[in-house]
């Protein structure tokens, strides 16, 4: 990892520290600030209908404003600063795409409430999909895992992420899936030779472009998660311990998208035939088509993955809740587009927004 992602990494976590309190400060004194506000502006603006023995003075009006303004101008640069530096991967569909996958995962049952229904879903290219229950297999996802969120508030260290991951597996081996390159790519990459081998670093020449991590979770973790008390800290992603999630067998409240991605340099690099006489138009809207293939086959086996755990969860029922959570606008489009609906009033403990939906299985 390079010097200035440590860099960023420690800004990002320093900031992110600081937020909770910021934003209980700014709870706490909503009510005080509404009263200095209009204050303010009587002093302002109506001075000539206020009782002159009630005026106070324009300087004295502003001064009850300043802790106020600090804490609210505060929350806003961490915001800016954020989202200006945060680098993480994001959705390459536009919204009509993602309505068209929509038609494809879900089926409209109409009644007295229009209920979204996830069909059966297989994948119509030849990519592999594997449960990771292996400590390599594990240890390939938490490479590819650190590598997309590096400079990002989830750019823990490898060890940590590591460690949470084989702990998560040993709890429950269904909660981690990891999407392959095409067949061809398979086979391309088995063929490369010693020389080609040290010249592509390690984690560019394993076969998985993509992984979804999913939690069942039980109704006390959703709430310790979604609303959290006020004596308890909001829970983060890393420190999200194995005992929370529901082992298999148990019954699950809710099922949390807890990570989902797809490796868009990975996919240019190995799908995508490289330029030799091709048009550069030509290259570049083939290199769209594969990406946007390769996401939609991440979203496909993202819903199976749900479908699969329901399954093993909850065999007796139809309805499942399912929580997601993003900080990027583009993601909550897509979010939005699959009927997904933002929590108000809430957050991680990563200050990520939370959404969710409810939806039946075939």
């Amino acid at each position: 990892m390079s010097w200035h992602s440590h860099i960023l990494r420690s800004i990002l976590r320093a900031i992110k520290r600081q937020t909770p309190a910021v934003r209980r400060l700014i709870r706490e004194r909503k009510f005080d600030t509404v009263i200095f506000l209009s204050l303010f502006l009587g002093c302002l603006f109506w001075r000539k209908w206020i009782p002159h023995p009630l005026l106070m003075e324009e300087k004295d009006s502003i001064f009850p404003l300043i802790p106020a303004g600090v804490f609210v101008t505060g929350f806003v640069l961490y915001q800016g600063i954020r989202y200006f530096l945060e680098k993480r991967p994001a959705p390459l569909q536009t919204r009509r795409d993602v309505h068209n996958l929509a038609k494809v995962l879900f089926k409209i049952e109409t009644g007295t409430t229009c209920t979204r229904v996830i069909r059966r879903i297989r994948l119509k290219s030849d990519r592999s999909v594997v449960t990771v229950d292996s400590p390599e297999l594990i240890k390939i996802m938490t490479r590819m895992n650190c590598h997309l969120f590096t400079n990002s508030v989830h750019g823990q260290s490898y060890e940590a992420k590591l460690a949470r991951n084989q702990e998560h597996a040993a709890r429950n081996p269904n909660v981690i899936r990891m999407l392959g390159v095409r067949e061809a790519e398979r086979e391309r990459i088995a063929s490369l030779t010693k020389a080609e081998k040290t010249n592509i670093p390690e984690i560019q020449r394993a076969p998985w472009v993509g992984f979804s991590h999913i939690l069942p979770i039980s109704e006390s973790t959703y709430h310790a998660y979604v609303w959290p008390d006020e004596e308890h800290e909001r829970i983060e992603d890393i420190t999200f311990s194995a005992d929370r999630i529901c082992p298999v067998g148990k019954e699950a409240y809710a099922f949390l998208v807890f990570t989902v991605a797809l490796d868009g340099p990975l996919v240019r690099r190995w799908e995508v035939p490289p330029f030799g006489g091709t048009r550069l138009l030509a290259r570049k809207n083939l290199r769209r088509e594969r990406l946007v293939r390769a996401e939609q086959d991440l979203y496909l086996m993202v819903f199976d993955h749900l479908r699969a755990l329901a399954n093993l969860h909850n065999p007796g029922k139809r309805e499942c809740r399912i929580l997601a959570q993003s900080m990027l606008g583009t993601t909550a489009q897509v979010l939005d587009a699959l009927g997904f609906e933002k929590l108000k009033g809430t957050s991680t403990g990563d200050d990520e927004r939370i959404y969710e939906t409810i939806v039946r299985f075939e």
